[in-house]
């Protein structure tokens, strides 16, 4: 067989090849079944050429991929957090979720076989292992894990955490074993700072004699020490294989957020419908009512395409896509019946909708215009009975401005604030008076933003900042200490919490059985959650009408209940004030002594470390104030039926030594700050700013010991997943950027 030499070169551009010496003719063999061989005339040995077609391994990895997140969509519904047997682990920055299910062994991190993703490392494979091996377990069970933060063998050895706490659910009978192997510890050990005057954490400077003239060792250990607050040291030990990020520094990683302004908020409304409109094949107004139902989350609506399958993800969000039952050549003339009003009219003044059903005009305007002026246009349902599909936008946007161009242009606005009001990813800034701007997270929605206008809120429930202290936890501190009493009395009196959303919610007609805006509905009366449906005699799921028996508190009990809030709150206005104080004056202050050392003549030339001593002061006296409405709640009443009194006693001491060594420090960064430095001799100088240096870097370390201790070990083993508080960053609050 001829070929020619251009013909055989584009056939081995494709193929991948093994070779060996051999004295047989050079022969070429190919996957194709077709064989080519030829001769080469020389004497030297002949090189054998053996070739077959590469199979792409992007393909199956992405096949595997699919499958392996189909798997746990599957086994796990509603999630981690929903599962029974459920762990968390935390080592360094990582931090694991932990499901156990029965099974063959199998386990599944990130939605990736434990060997691939652990990069076939046996070490951290064992980090993962020994839990089970320790019980017994290797065989019993499938792990299915999803991690964050930190490098892979700090991610291992959280997973290990995870999966002995998830085996004490299981039985209490292994808690015995698992601490003898010291499984149930978490290791708090991380990377040991570097020391002022030290070029690391413990390597010293070599000393010299030859040292002397300009530099001596005072200046080696002014600049040192400069050189780490500045960065330029880094530790380079005792590192996982990943590199870590600055905001691995904090107790986990701080979510990026963006600043999204009225000309932006089309943009990026069009760049999430874009997407779904390109994978699904869709129509834009589609894909706008297919987002709305799944409040703007594309990777949900990704999910459900992959876990459940395109039909049922458009029957659930009410969208229909079948053929209409049109004839286009019909008559004109032709007269139809509209099952509204129940008058004749032709066909040019009916409209046809998606899924078939056709009314007059004049009554779809009506009912349009009810729908928007009750702000109820993002989802406008077809008005005939029972019908859940979505109204084509286009056709309510025709009609509606025939009657009212006003109420065209107020629906278009709906339509687009609903990116939103419906995205739990994007929320409106709580200036007042406001700014315009709306703040989208990317990661957690549990953080603490700054919007570019420079108000400063908790992007979960739009308040100020509360961090240590949770969402709910802050909600009823803030209702127990309001001065409004008459508005907190109407409040209590005409409006109920919602028992899923915890929205407020007022009733507007006279049946108990009310409905949140999420979709929960309640018992009025109580405030419990319920069923749907409920007869002239009772409500489905709920017993409300009958007397409970509670023991009432005694008048013991009342005045203890009083001096604890006493307690708090007293320290808690304390420290806010002192942080108002230290905003207003004291800033301005350490300005005017920054100004006065910068006109001297110093050796000593950059006196950040004031400023950067001042920001430290006021980010923990926050962190310090906020602590206390945490306190309490967590040892009040609102955890009494899940903590006993002794475990009580012993976290309340493990928290109050904690936050006594803060308030200690604080108040002694606070006393270096007012101290008037800027009138010291070099000497003097150079002694105080290395005690607010070291203050400052002791009072961040206590911040974050404070939040490990309320993230780890008081929040952790409770069962209500609704007290989620917010990671601590040491640089603040991290600042928007434009979008």
């Amino acid at each position: 067989m001829a070929i020619s030499v251009a013909s055989l070169a584009s056939s081995f551009a494709s193929l991948s090849f093994s070779s060996q010496i051999s004295q047989k003719p050079y022969a070429v063999s190919l996957a194709h079944s077709k064989q080519f061989s030829f001769s080469l005339a020389s004497k030297i040995s002949t090189l054998v050429v053996s070739a077959s077609v590469a199979e792409a391994p992007e393909t199956e990895e992405l096949e595997t991929r699919e499958n392996l997140l189909k798997l746990v969509k599957s086994r796990l519904p509603g999630g981690f957090a929903a599962q029974p047997i459920f762990g968390t682990g935390r080592r360094k920055s990582a931090s694991a979720r932990v499901v156990l299910q029965e099974g063959s062994g199998k386990i599944i991190i990130n939605y990736r076989d434990a060997k691939e993703y652990l990069q076939g490392n046996p070490l951290w494979i064992q980090y993962v292992k020994t839990p089970l091996a320790t019980l017994g377990y290797e065989a019993s069970y499938d792990i299915f894990v999803k991690v964050e933060g930190g490098g892979l063998s700090g991610q291992a050895q959280a997973i290990s955490l995870g999966i002995a706490r998830a085996l004490l659910k299981v039985s209490e009978s292994h808690r015995k074993p698992l601490r003898e192997e010291g499984l149930l510890t978490r290791d708090a050990r991380v990377v040991e700072r570097k020391k002022v005057g030290l070029k690391k954490a413990r390597k010293r400077p070599q000393f010299s004699k030859l040292q002397v003239g300009t530099y001596s060792l005072w200046q080696h250990l002014v600049e040192s020490d400069e050189d780490y607050y500045n960065g330029e040291y880094e530790d380079d030990y005792d590192r996982d294989p990943e590199p870590e990020s600055d905001d691995d520094l904090s107790c986990g990683k701080a979510p990026s957020c963006r600043v999204i302004k009225k000309e932006s908020l089309l943009a990026a409304q069009k760049e999430d419908l874009q997407r779904v409109v390109d994978l699904l094949s869709l129509k834009e107004h589609h894909a706008r009512t297919l987002l709305i139902h799944y409040q703007w989350d594309v990777d949900k609506v990704f999910a459900i395409f992959v876990e459940r399958g395109k039909e049922r993800l458009f029957v659930e969000a009410g969208i229909t896509l079948e053929e209409k039952n049109e004839n286009p050549s019909s008559d004109p003339s032709t007269e139809y019946t509209c099952e509204i009003c129940f008058e004749d009219f032709p066909d040019e003044q009916t409209t046809l909708m998606e899924c078939n059903h056709r009314f007059c005009n004049d009554c779809w305007t009506e009912y349009f215009v009810v729908k928007i002026n009750d702000g109820k246009s993002r989802r406008v349902t077809c008005m005939a009975q029972k019908c859940k599909a979505i109204c084509d936008e286009g056709k309510i946007r025709d009609l509606v401005t025939a009657k009212d161009p006003n109420l065209a242009e107020k629906f278009d606005r709906f339509i687009l604030e609903s990116y939103i009001e419906d995205n739990k990813r994007v929320k409106w800034c709580p200036s007042v008076p406001h700014c315009g701007n709306a703040i989208r997270v990317e990661d957690d929605e549990y953080c603490e933003v700054e919007c570019a206008c420079g108000q400063q809120f908790c992007f979960n429930c739009l308040c100020e900042l509360h961090s240590p202290c949770s969402c709910v936890m802050w909600d009823l501190w803030l209702k127990k200490c309001d001065d409004e009493a008459p508005t907190v009395n109407w409040l209590s009196e005409k409006t109920k919490h919602c028992p899923k959303c915890h929205k407020i919610v007022e009733k507007d007609g006279g049946c108990n059985l009310v409905q949140c805006i999420c979709g929960q509905p309640f018992c009025w009366l109580c405030g419990e959650a319920t069923g749907f449906e409920h007869t002239w005699n009772s409500i489905a799921g709920h017993t409300c009408g009958r007397y409970k028996e509670n023991h009432l508190k005694s008048e013991e009990d009342s005045v203890e209940d009083y001096w604890r809030l006493t307690h708090y709150y007293s320290r808690y206005k304390a420290h806010i004030g002192s942080l108002k104080i230290e905003a207003s004056e004291s800033k301005q202050k350490i300005l005017d002594k920054v100004h006065s050392l910068e006109s001297k003549e110093f050796q000593l030339k950059d006196f950040s470390w004031a400023m950067s001593g001042f920001y430290r002061l006021a980010l923990s006296r926050r962190v310090l104030a906020c602590s206390y409405p945490f306190a309490y709640y967590y040892f009040g009443a609102l955890f009494a039926n899940e903590i006993t009194k002794e475990e009580r006693e012993i976290k309340q001491n493990l928290f109050e030594d904690q936050q006594q060594q803060l308030e200690t420090n604080i108040e002694r960064l606070s006393m270096f700050l007012e101290e008037p430095f800027g009138s010291y001799a070099e000497d003097k100088l150079v002694e105080t700013r290395m005690k607010i240096i070291t203050l400052s870097t002791v009072t961040d370390d206590l911040c974050k010991n404070l939040y490990e201790c309320i993230d780890n070990d008081l929040l952790v083993p409770l069962q209500q997943a609704t007290h989620t508080i917010v990671r601590y960053r040491s640089n603040g609050v991290e600042k928007a950027s434009e979008l």
